[in-house]
């Protein structure tokens, strides 16, 4: 039943028939990765970004902090918090054109998936989620492409969810 809610959910997402109908350009995309996540980790370290660590005539502690390079990996944390919040899948179609990724109303059963997830002690999936995160943020495109990995996660911990409640009825 669980491999069959998968996939019911698989074809009910926009996310999935992106995917399917763009092969060709999600190969030629994961093909280039080795390309973005030099360009990337360059992007991160560019002098832009460093130019007020150097420069530092202030020293009170507020601009220590905030100009040092403890503000420069605050500002790489939320970046990466943005790619791994599912406001990304669920909402946010500005990212993947006028669609989300997820359809909205699978939200709840996000939620309920999380719960169970936890309440199981079941981490897998999150530290799965984090690490398919990471690869999206060191690609430096926040695209279908390279966040489908995270995408079938979030689709796992629905699915969680929809099971919760068809055991409920039962």
């Amino acid at each position: 039943m669980k491999g069959l809610r998968n996939k019911l959910l698989l074809l009910i997402s926009p996310g999935f028939w992106f995917m399917l109908l763009n092969t060709k350009t999600a190969v030629g995309e994961w093909m280039k990765t080795p390309l973005y996540i030099s360009s990337k980790i360059e992007s991160i370290f560019a002098v832009y970004n460093l130019r007020f660590v150097f420069d530092l005539k202030d020293t009170s502690i507020f601009s220590r902090l905030y100009f040092g390079k403890l503000g420069l990996v605050f500002n790489n944390m939320s970046e990466i918090l943005n790619l791994i919040s599912p406001k990304t899948f669920f909402v946010d179609s500005m990212v993947f054109g006028k669609w989300e990724m997820i359809p909205f109303f699978l939200f709840p059963l996000w939620f309920i998936g999380v719960y169970i997830l936890v309440k199981t002690n079941h981490f897998v999936p999150f530290l799965v989620l984090v690490f398919t995160t990471l690869f999206a943020y060191l690609s430096g495109q926040r695209s279908v492409y390279f966040l489908f990995p995270s995408y079938l996660v979030n689709i796992y911990i629905v699915s969680f969810g929809l099971g919760y409640l068809f055991n409920e009825k039962k």
